[in-house]
């Protein structure tokens, strides 16, 4: 559907030529009430003016435009210009223009404006003052309208009698296999086998028909049978199919629609799958479960379809998602969110119908940030898991808490986790660390080096921490100091050297190194 919006003309066409055009379009709603061009075609201006422009407008429905001149369509094609344009398997209905030409105006002034019309529908057109379905102007020029097996029918003028309410020309038409109300204007040429009775449509109240619905069988102005324009167009000339694909062979009808002629009842079985519901091949109701369902179609010919439908339907589903992360977060299908909300999100499952999940997501980024005071070391995030390490990557032993208590100097931050989220702090500097000697206390390890079994001699009367660092600064062992002299094993440790603290609890009280060997 072409419908117009803020526009005075629904399609304009410039220097188009007859390769150029529109097919199977529903061209509706334009409003052409301005001053000048700007009053020419609400649903079509076509702008010869000067140039050539010669589109070829098929099997299309214009209705419902309005313009100061030419409701449906104005073919321009003064000063020299050409706006001959060709019409086939066309209905205009329910169009209307302030002045001339509910549907159609043509002009050729000083130039030429001779549109073929073939096979088209003019129902139900007004104009304020001349011809409620087509006015052609040809004042020093040439205007010259072929009509050939098309209905004009039930148009209405401000002016003139009933036929010259249906065409007023002041120029040389040509109408032949055709059927006009009334009679034929006496400025048209009569080509022959015209008709001036009834067209006898199946609705002609509802044109779209009792679904609203254009292009099918049950449009209102298709022919009933028994209509006179039924097989009494002339197949010279005349297109193969008609608006909607219905064969034209061997004799067209007038009109835009051809009556199918083979009465027959047909059963049809069908397995379709829909999602929530289901419109049934009637357009009568809704169909809501998964089941076996029986429908009736009736066409204008009283000829009846029966449907037995095997219908899947699937449902759509509904869920929500809580989510909480520390950057951003990447929905079920794909897409990536950077702040907190409320989003939606839509799946679409294997029977084709959608999953709509709604998604509530906070995104509360980690603090990545560590102090240091003297040897004691915090990261500032809350209620996660730390994991201290030196800033050369490598993790220490057993520093999981968010206050660490660092036994040397050295830069450290935290690994800090939460959830699926993971970030490192930035680094501290212990620098202040050192070993403060208490009285005169002496330490002894011997052997040294040893492999394994060492012994501490030292003359300090109390409980005391001995603590081994490998070269990586990690504290990779751990005894309590209770004797003047004592024996230790650190057989399983690796080959190398190792740092030595002791300490008694609050300060390191000397240090060591020992070679394992």
């Amino acid at each position: 559907m072409l419908a117009a919006d803020n526009s005075f003309h629904v399609v304009t066409f410039t220097t188009a030529g007859d390769s150029s055009g529109l097919d199977g379009f529903i061209i509706t709603n334009g409003n052409a009430d301005s001053a000048g061009s700007y009053g020419y075609g609400g649903g079509i201006f076509n702008n010869g003016s000067g140039n050539t422009s010669r589109p070829v407008v098929s099997n299309c429905v214009i209705t419902n435009n309005y313009a100061e001149f030419g409701g449906a369509i104005f073919n321009q094609g003064q000063l020299s210009g050409n706006a001959s344009a060709t019409f086939i398997n066309c209905v205009f209905t329910a169009d209307s223009a302030y002045y001339d030409g509910g549907a159609m105006y043509n002009s050729g002034l000083m130039g030429n404006c001779s549109p073929v019309i073939t096979n088209c529908t003019f129902y139900g057109n007004n104009a304020g003052r001349n011809a409620g379905a087509i006015y052609d102007y040809g004042a020093n020029g040439t205007c010259a309208t072929t009509l050939l097996n098309s209905i004009i029918w039930g148009n209405t003028a401000g002016s003139g009698t009933s036929n010259q309410a249906q065409v007023y020309s002041s120029a040389t038409d040509s109408v032949s296999y055709s059927l006009i109300e009334d009679s034929i204007p006496a400025s048209m040429f009569d080509g022959g086998y015209n008709i001036f009775s009834d067209p006898v449509f199946a609705a002609d109240t509802t044109p779209a028909g009792v679904y609203g619905i254009w292009f099918n069988e049950y449009n209102g102005l298709a022919l009933k049978a028994g209509s006179p324009g039924v097989r009494a167009g002339r197949a010279l000339g005349a297109p193969a199919k008609d608006i909607i694909g219905h064969s034209r062979i061997p004799v067209p009808d007038m009109g835009a629609y051809q009556l199918q002629d083979t009465a027959a009842v047909a059963y049809v079985s069908m397995a379709v799958a829909g999602c929530d519901s289901f419109l049934a091949p009637s357009y009568r109701y809704f169909w809501y479960n998964t089941g076996t369902y029986k429908d009736t179609t009736t066409n204008i010919l009283g000829n009846d379809t029966f449907y037995l439908v095997n219908l899947t339907l699937g449902k759509t589903t509904y869920n929500t998602v809580n989510a909480s992360t520390c950057s951003s977060y990447i929905s079920p299908s794909g897409k990536t969110f950077d702040t907190s909300g409320v989003y939606m999100d839509t799946l679409i499952k294997a029977s084709g119908c959608d999953s709509l999940i709604t998604i509530n997501l906070s995104i509360v980024p980690l603090n990545d940030t560590a102090t240091a005071n003297g040897a004691t070391c915090a990261a500032l995030q809350n209620n996660t898991s730390y994991q201290w390490i030196n800033c050369n990557g490598l993790s220490i032993t057993g520093a999981t808490q968010q206050i660490f208590t660092a036994t040397q100097n050295g830069n450290y931050a935290c690994v800090v986790t939460l959830g699926n989220c993971v970030d490192t702090t930035n680094c501290v500097a212990v620098t202040e660390l050192g070993i403060t000697e208490i009285g005169s206390y002496h330490l002894d390890i011997y052997p040294n080096p040893t492999n394994g079994i060492f012994n501490i001699e030292n003359n300090y009367y109390g409980s005391l921490k001995l603590q081994i660092y490998d070269a990586a600064g990690r504290n990779v062992k751990e005894f309590s100091l209770t004797q003047p002299v004592q024996q230790f094993n650190i057989s399983k440790l690796s080959a190398g050297m190792y740092q030595v603290f002791i300490t008694n609890g609050k300060q390191i009280i000397s240090m060591s190194k020992i070679v394992l060997q």
